[in-house]
């Protein structure tokens, strides 16, 4: 092995393990002129045992990370920065190489060159050779300040990177200055003495109008500013909260409507100067209600006006001396509500409107609700026989007038509420002058279920011809049906049957129905128990309860004809006792019953032999 190569090994060798006891470092050559101060500092860029870390290179070159364009390279090709910026080869080695190509985008480096910034060359604003990080994007970084004194840092707020004369982002209306009216025509210089950058942007004065505007005379303002008269839009024309100031300190205060009325109304133009279009003459002017308007009322009150009549509105004032009473139809009731326009409406004449109106009856102003008069009361078509003016319902029609109607009012419909029977009409109906609707009065059904709902659920309409209700009932009241004869029905009550209450034979099937009258049963099984077992219908012939039973309270029998049966009794059998033949046995329900179908027809059934032996014990 050549010498050379051996004491390289042997250097190389010794370098390591001097790093590995913790000893200093050697270096492998010089420094770049940048980094030349860092020569005995190793450990500025290289940790013990270690090459140079990125982590010590950017405590001094911060800018090289917040470099959106530099940093994302590096990171994207894994590079670290040693690995591009080399180092130790002597003084005057370039550690940053290469200049950008033309095709490069500035984008990337998040400031888009664009309008006059894309023409520029790249050295006017990267002035030192090699130098790509770290400028400023501020405008006063790279360019002067032309406004002297200084509108502050936000150029891009009125000048846009396009062109920096005109200002073509800057809105007015953003300034403490709004421009309003006609000052959006006013040239730029007329207020800041010049245009461009030599303009006075700062420091104008502009609160009052006289900061600008000259006043007309002397004493015009009379020591108010301009703006409380007129406006920016047009100078002549004066605001109408000044001209109604002024009219305060005259013979006429403008009050009410006359607020609103247009000057040249009353303030025409001499003759002269409304033929050459001259402006409204404000000499003096009658003040007299009659100057200007026409008395409606042919000077039946006077000409003093405001007595009765307010600028606010031509309505009469509350504490007027007129009233309705004096005329020949007084106001009572609710007619004092009315408002006037309610009954002189129209557009014709005061004569017609007021002096016309005649109000003699209520069909002079209320259409008649009810379709015609009422033949049952006294001046049917006048509706003050029924109604008053406090209020048209309720209505005075009693039981009485009741009376000559088609329908009277008889036993309990004399106590009815008339909204009883009486309900408003169907949709359509007329209209009561309170805005109600009108009761139906004609034409109303008079049967019973026409009102009242059928609580016999229609056990009476089964027939060939339907029994109405008043066969059984009366208007005096519904209970009990004082008409009803149950004699008259298929089942008369006679003897016992006369005595039970109603609810002792007609019960309602369930809680829901109503009670059962039509159907029931009529023989004497469908209401009585059977106490006889069964005996006389199990077999022939079948007797009914009536067959021996009258219908009386006591349900015995009078004198029962053995006749009639199978064995008649004769001779001492009459004198026998019934229960002597008849006795009682238990039934299948436990409780004794009298058996009298003991099926006994021969004398050896009852009786013993008398001409046989005896048997003996």
């Amino acid at each position: 092995m050549p010498l050379r190569i051996c004491l390289l090994v042997t250097a190389v060798a010794l370098l390591w393990s001097a790093a590995a006891q913790g000893q200093e470092f050697t270096s492998p050559g010089p420094l770049a002129s940048a980094h030349a101060k860092y020569d005995q500092q190793c450990e500025k860029c290289h940790s013990e045992g270690k090459g140079a870390s990125d982590d010590k290179c950017l405590e001094c070159h911060k800018v090289a990370k917040t470099s959106k364009y530099h940093w994302n390279q590096a990171q994207a090709a894994k590079k670290t920065c040693a690995g591009c910026h080399r180092d130790h080869r002597g003084r005057d080695f370039a550690r940053v190489r290469g200049t950008p190509p033309k095709t490069f985008d500035h984008g990337e480096t998040g400031f888009v060159l664009q309008s006059a910034h894309a023409i520029v060359a790249c050295k006017a604003c990267h002035t030192l050779p090699q130098h790509w990080m770290g400028l400023k994007t501020t405008c006063g970084s790279c360019h002067r300040d032309s406004h002297q004194p200084s509108l502050g840092s936000k150029c891009e707020a009125c000048h846009s990177e396009k062109k920096f004369a005109g200002a073509d982002r800057f809105d007015h209306n953003t300034a403490r200055m709004k421009l309003v009216g006609k000052h959006k025509n006013v040239a730029c210089q007329k207020c800041h003495e010049a245009t461009g950058i030599k303009g006075k942007f700062r420091g104008i004065a502009f609160a009052a109008c006289s900061d600008c505007h000259r006043e007309p005379k002397a004493g015009h303002a009379g020591g108010k500013d301009c703006k409380d008269c007129h406006g920016n839009d047009d100078w002549a024309k004066v605001s109408r909260g000044s001209a109604l100031e002024l009219h305060q300190r005259t013979r006429l205060p403008l009050l009410g409507q006359h607020a609103e009325i247009a000057c040249e109304k009353c303030h025409k133009p001499s003759a002269g100067a409304a033929k050459a279009g001259g402006k409204p003459g404000f000499g003096p002017v009658d003040a007299a209600c009659a100057a200007c308007h026409k008395d409606p009322h042919e000077r039946r009150f006077g000409q003093d006006c405001k007595k009765c009549h307010g600028f606010f509105d031509f309505r009469m004032l509350s504490g007027a001396p007129w009233n309705h009473d004096s005329t020949h139809y007084p106001l009572v009731g609710l007619h004092k509500k009315v408002a006037c326009s309610s009954c002189h409406a129209g557009s014709g004449s005061y004569a017609k409107k007021y002096l016309g109106r005649d109000g003699d009856t209520c069909l002079d102003c209320h259409k008649d609700p009810h379709g015609g008069p009422f033949k049952s009361v006294a001046k049917g078509d006048r509706c003050e026989t029924c109604h008053t003016v406090q209020g048209f319902a309720p209505a005075d029609y009693g039981v009485d007038q009741h009376g000559q109607a088609r329908y009277p009012l008889e036993g309990a419909h004399r106590v009815v509420a008339c909204a009883g029977c009486h309900r408003p009409q169907p949709k359509g109906g007329d209209i009561a002058p309170d805005g109600s609707k009108v009761a139906q009065l004609r034409d109303l059904p008079q049967d019973c279920a026409s009102c009242h709902k059928d609580v016999h659920g229609g056990q009476f309409r089964t027939d060939a011809k339907v029994r109405p209700c008043e066969s059984c009932h009366t208007n005096l009241a519904f209970v009990p049906a004082s008409r009803f004869d149950h004699n008259k029905t298929r089942f008369a009550l006679v003897g016992g049957h006369a005595k039970p209450t109603c609810q002792a034979c007609h019960l309602r099937p369930a809680p829901d129905q109503p009670v059962q009258f039509a159907g029931g049963k009529q023989s004497c099984q469908g209401c009585h128990a059977d106490r006889h077992a069964g005996q006389f219908v199990s077999s022939e012939p079948v007797r009914n309860c009536d067959d021996c039973h009258r219908p009386d309270a006591t349900f015995k029998i009078a004198q029962f004809d053995h006749s009639r049966t199978r064995f008649a009794l004769d001779g001492r059998h009459a004198q026998v006792a019934c229960g002597k033949c008849h006795p009682d046995r238990p039934a299948a329900e436990g409780r004794a019953v009298t058996f009298y179908r003991i099926g006994v027809t021969a004398c050896e059934q009852c009786h013993r032999n008398p001409h046989l032996p005896r048997r003996q014990p």
